[in-house]
């Protein structure tokens, strides 16, 4: 048996250096030591106990001999669980369960397999426990599918609030080995959990594919394709292609309102089309909305649907320059939340910010200290160095240097663990800023040289430009000095919960509101000066052409009648500016 172990293990190597796919012809050729090579596929690592699982005639002694003779073949590797087949051969054997003829075994050795992870979870504790439980919810899919992937997806959520990532994408690989055999629902089901942690990477084009193929899928239930419309519009606005991403928000809400099962997502997506409105200076409507979603939040009697509504209105008052309402709705946000939910931690982040524009500086540093612990102790790396980043804002403002530059140093690594390359040059640009300003050029080269190496990951070629330039014609300091990310999150956080995925702002550098009155009254002074003053250079431009244009026919018409006609056209084109300024300003209207 031992030569024909051997012989098979050379056969192996060379079918699959020749990139055959041949090997269940080869064990095929083993008779029942074959056919227990071919069960070690179903599970990724084995053990003797796990051997007698897989072939329950087997004893001990037997399970413990087999084990043993296993481990000598070339396409077997250690494991810190015992024995593994290699991903190329173990790939292929698992296919061949997945046919019609062999998914009833499939069914019955994956039954007992579940039973034996089932018990060992029961008596294990911490890390142990989280790998039996995702191998115990792997062969559940086998034995019932639809609840196998309703404990992927709620293993999968858990890793992806605290975004543990790489357990997500263990996760997904675990699920996909099933593709072949899974419902049209259930890889939609898939596909939507996928599309949400593009999201959260910040794949917005990838997230936006999978989304469209989720909504597009007949076989999914309401519920998912209301979440996967939403879905659509969170990867327009992750590109800042607001319009696209109003209509999909806007598609969610009536989908919502059409199927009773889905109403309950009705807050969640006001909350997100209101955050549209937000981040394009138009307070009025996103204030609306967000009353909408609150009346909604309120019928729902869901304490965290209803934190999520007045945190959502925090951040919309901390827009509109208006910290002391802010702060109000951010408190009244945490009383809906239990003492230890992980939404509690971006509260407390944005209510360090609202505290900052007021500024209560010692208070601020203190609720940001509150979310940088929880966050800490939940395990969210990029939480933690946005949050830093806001205490670099805060330190500067309390004029303490080191402070500042201890907090971007610990953002800039916190980004580079989680190889968030773009956010890590930023906060390396800063430390570069920070040590020029204090005459420090040994550390300014190092801190810019560690920026351009994470832009160049990043294949941020723009920003890493825009530094250059910088550093060759430096401005005073507080040109310098400007901040790029913030961590103004909304509660729950993107898609934690099933009320809809609620929208993750980091837009510090965002644009105050203008004056009504001050917009209004340049438009009558001189035709489009408001709207150049709101921003909207196109549309002042074209009403002051407009002005010209009908003012010169007229004076040459000469006499009293163009005397007559001129000065009412006059006012209906200074009318016509001044309104539109004052409402632009005022967030009524949009600008081109």
């Amino acid at each position: 048996m031992t030569d024909l172990l051997s012989q098979f293990a050379a056969m192996v190597e060379q079918s699959s250096a020749a990139g055959g796919g041949s090997i269940e012809l080869l064990v095929a050729q083993l008779g029942d030591e074959g056919e227990l090579v071919r069960r070690c596929a179903i599970t990724h690592q084995f053990t003797p106990a796990v051997l007698r699982v897989l072939d329950p005639s087997l004893d001990p002694a037997e399970a413990e001999a087999r084990f043993h003779r296993l481990a000598r073949l070339s396409l077997v590797i250690r494991s810190p669980d015992g024995l593994a087949l290699h991903d190329r051969a173990r790939e292929q054997l698992f296919a061949g369960w997945l046919v019609p003829e062999r998914i009833d075994e499939l069914r019955t050795i994956s039954a007992r397999l579940t039973f034996y992870l089932g018990a060992l979870t029961g008596s294990a504790a911490g890390a142990e426990r989280e790998k039996l439980v995702r191998r115990h919810l792997f062969h559940l899919i086998a034995v019932d599918q639809d609840a196998g992937i309703d404990a992927f997806e709620k293993e999968f959520e858990t890793s992806r609030e605290r975004v543990r990532y790489t357990a997500c994408d263990n996760l997904l690989r675990m699920a996909h080995e099933y593709d072949p055999i899974l419902t049209p629902a259930n890889r939609g089901r898939v596909a939507y959990r996928e599309a949400k942690l593009a999201l959260d990477r910040g794949a917005p084009g990838q997230a936006l594919s999978l989304f469209t193929s989720v909504a597009a899928e007949p076989a999914i239930d309401p519920p998912l394709r209301a979440k996967a419309l939403n879905g659509i519009g969170l990867a327009h606005a992750d590109e800042c292609h607001w319009k696209s991403a109003a209509i999909a928000f806007l598609d969610a809400l009536r989908f919502a309102a059409e199927h009773k099962e889905t109403r309950v997502y009705r807050a969640g997506f006001l909350q997100n089309l209101a955050a549209v409105y937000r981040n394009n200076g138009y307070i009025e409507p996103a204030e609306s909305l967000l009353t909408e979603a609150a009346i909604l939040a309120a019928g729902s009697h869901n304490g965290r649907v209803i934190a999520s509504v007045c945190n959502a209105f925090g951040t919309l008052y901390l827009r509109g320059e208006e910290p002391g309402k802010a702060i109000a709705s951010l408190r009244e946000s945490l009383e809906h939340l239990d003492e230890d939910d992980f939404a509690r931690s971006r509260v407390y982040n944005n209510l360090g910010l609202a505290c900052m524009r007021a500024s209560d500086l010692p208070a601020s540093e203190e609720w940001f200290n509150r979310s940088l612990e929880m966050k800490a102790l939940a395990g969210d790396t990029v939480g933690q160095a946005n949050t830093n980043i806001n205490l670099v804002r805060l330190y500067r403002e309390q004029q303490a240097l080191d402070k500042a530059v201890g907090a971007a140093a610990t953002a800039a690594d916190l980004f580079e663990r989680v190889f968030f390359w773009k956010e890590a040059g930023d906060a390396n640009a800063m430390l570069a800023r920070f040590y020029l300003e204090a005459k420090k050029p040994a550390e300014t080269v190092r801190a810019m040289a560690a920026a351009f190496n994470a832009y160049e990951r990043a294949h941020a070629d723009e920003e890493s430009e825009n530094l250059r330039n910088e550093m060759r014609h430096p401005s005073d300091d507080e040109k310098r000095f400007r901040l790029t990310a913030g961590d103004m999150q909304s509660v729950p956080g993107r898609g934690s919960q099933p009320y809809g995925i609620a929208l993750v702002q980091q837009d510090e550098a965002w644009i105050p509101p203008k004056r009504p009155p001050i917009a209004a009254i340049l438009s009558v002074i001189v035709i489009g000066l408001g709207q150049v003053y709101n921003g909207d250079w196109k549309k002042g431009l074209v009403m002051f052409l407009s002005f010209i244009g009908c003012s010169f026919p007229l004076l040459k018409l000469g006499g009293d009648l163009g005397r007559m006609i001129f000065p009412v056209v006059l006012i209906a084109i200074a009318i016509w500016s001044s309104r539109d300024a004052w409402r632009v300003a005022h967030g009524k209207a949009p600008r081109w």
